[in-house]
């Protein structure tokens, strides 16, 4: 599956089946194979390479009648599967000794987002995501690559709390997570925080107590010489109730015995 996201999804309206090459797209592997094709990537219908060429050729001539083979499942990315947890349960989790941290998987329901500062103006180098400073002069300035810039692009960096049965956690997301979240790119969110401030509201009075299953990684960093806990979303999706349903009833079965 690909997701398309802002401009791209707007103007996309082929429906012959096509072959679709995708430069710089995100792949996930959290219950089945996916793409999203960020702003940063490129989107090429029908190419002319020789790939493209060859799997039209492969398709209609037997891939579009051949038995599809489903990659999905309820496991965690990014690394591989993590063990389901209650949020309480991560919350008492010992992470001092732990220099990766923990990762959990939750069936969690989105309670509040932060509304200050959901998404930055970022460094436009491919290998930065460190924020620009406004030169007042049309440029934009990256400390860490020490160059100014015609342009930048946004960044997503939400602040999210979410809860299940037993508590709630406060974890950040970043791009593709906080877009997955909102359902629109960096490129539509920022501009519309700032210039709109309704609309952004409006936007997130709309999702909040949707419920999403989530990879997280919790971490103790030090702040200011205190050692604080620090959570991220990894990966964030809509609950496949048929999928989870399975799930639960297979934790039935084995609880049973």
């Amino acid at each position: 599956m690909l997701t398309l996201w802002g401009k791209q999804a707007e103007d996309f309206t082929d429906d012959s089946q096509p072959v679709i090459a995708v430069k710089g797209a995100r792949i996930g592997d959290f219950s089945g194979k996916s793409l999203s094709a960020t702003s940063n990537a490129v989107f090429l219908v029908n190419p002319d390479i020789p790939e493209a060429h060859s799997l039209r050729g492969w398709f209609d001539n037997e891939g579009k009648t051949a038995e599809s083979r489903s990659l999905s499942g309820i496991k965690g990315g990014l690394g591989g599967p993590a063990p389901w947890k209650a949020i309480r349960e991560s919350s008492i989790s010992d992470l001092a000794d732990s220099e990766k941290g923990d990762f959990f998987m939750s069936k969690v329901t989105l309670m509040s987002v932060k509304r200050e500062y959901p998404a930055y103006m970022a460094c436009p180098s491919a290998n930065c995501q460190k924020k620009v400073v406004d030169m007042g002069s049309g440029t934009y300035m990256c400390e860490k690559c020490c160059q100014e810039y015609p342009n930048f692009k946004w960044r997503m960096m939400l602040s999210a709390n979410f809860a299940d049965y037993s508590g709630n956690i406060w974890a950040t997301c970043f791009q593709e997570s906080a877009e997955a979240m909102l359902g629109l790119s960096a490129d539509i969110v920022g501009p519309m925080h700032k210039e709109d401030p309704d609309a952004f509201d409006a936007l997130i009075k709309n999702i909040v107590f949707r419920s999403y299953i989530v990879k997280f990684k919790s971490k103790m960093e030090n702040f200011n010489n205190e050692m604080r806990r620090k959570s991220t979303v990894l990966e964030l999706h809509p609950v496949k109730f048929e999928e989870y349903t399975r799930k639960l009833m297979a934790e039935i079965k084995e609880s049973a015995f």
